[in-house]
């Protein structure tokens, strides 16, 4: 009995875990690293060179720092870069971001945003009694004659992520997002996944 309840205690080990099949390779991880690189460099080129490169190394760092993860992960990478102490700065907005009920904030970050673009006059809105979902609509309205667009950066979550670029460049920037692993969306594409027209 002794000589059993010994096998059983001195069994060899289990084999060592195995990394989850979903793990992105080297090769796949330099690719989306890259991709968010040129999408960092595009969406903020009117910041200028300085800042626009600055945003750029930081978000190699950010991937270097990391290393490879899985392809679910890779898109919240961009975000921590971007969005984290070192990345966006006050006077050089790019990225909105909003609570889906914190309709207090689409107009002043809307305002920054454009402010960091050289744009006026700047766009206004009454948040009173309204949603950020009508608020991203009107300011897209409000930039079409501009000719700039309205961008939904798609997280899936109950926040909202929008960027303003030019226009032309709507297509290169949703190609760019999907090298990085990011979802953008034209604004009109995202309201009808959420039921709005």
């Amino acid at each position: 009995m002794f000589k059993r309840l010994f096998e059983l205690l001195s069994s060899p080990l289990a084999a060592p875990v195995r990394p989850p099949v979903d793990l992105l390779s080297d090769e796949e991880y330099a690719r989306y690293k890259a991709g968010a690189a040129g999408l960092t460099r595009l969406i903020t080129r009117h910041l200028g060179d300085q800042e626009s490169e600055r945003l750029v190394r930081h978000v190699e760092a950010k991937y270097d720092a990391t290393g490879p993860t899985s392809i679910d992960e890779i898109r919240w990478l961009f975000y921590d870069a971007m969005l984290d102490d070192d990345g966006q700065q006050r006077g050089r907005w790019f990225m909105l971001q909003v609570d889906w009920k914190a309709s207090e904030e689409v107009a002043w970050q809307a305002q920054e945003m454009l402010a960091a673009r050289g744009i006026e006059p700047l766009w206004q809105w009454d948040h009173d009694g309204k949603t950020v979902m009508q608020g991203l609509s009107e300011l897209s309205r409000w930039l079409a004659p501009r000719p700039l667009s309205l961008l939904i950066v798609d997280y899936e979550s109950d926040s909202y992520y929008a960027l303003i670029m030019e226009t032309a460049l709507v297509g290169q920037t949703i190609t760019l997002g999907w090298e990085a692993g990011v979802k953008i969306l034209g604004f009109d594409d995202f309201a009808a996944t959420q039921g709005e027209e």
